[in-house]
């Protein structure tokens, strides 16, 4: 095991094609050996969008959370 841990950052995005990017986003963590992901949402405009906006993306990553799980090595923690 490596002393390095890379933590992969990813923009999400609700609803286009989202079960075909998991996969790809599983497989290139198996390939990469990614520790861990920080999903990231609809990052040009978050700080303009209110909370109900952002719940397509969190949702979609809670969805990806258990799918994701069973190949990273640190905890998926979802923040709110």
């Amino acid at each position: 095991m490596s002393e390095f841990v890379y933590m992969l950052r990813y923009t999400m995005r609700s609803g286009e094609l989202e079960s075909e990017r998991f996969e790809d986003l599983m497989a290139f963590c198996r390939n990469a050996r990614i520790d861990d992901v920080m999903f990231f949402i609809h990052p040009m405009h978050f700080n303009h969008m209110t909370l109900e906006e952002t719940r397509p993306w969190l949702k979609a990553i809670e969805r990806a959370k258990p799918l994701l799980a069973s190949i990273l090595r640190d905890r998926i923690v979802i923040i709110p």
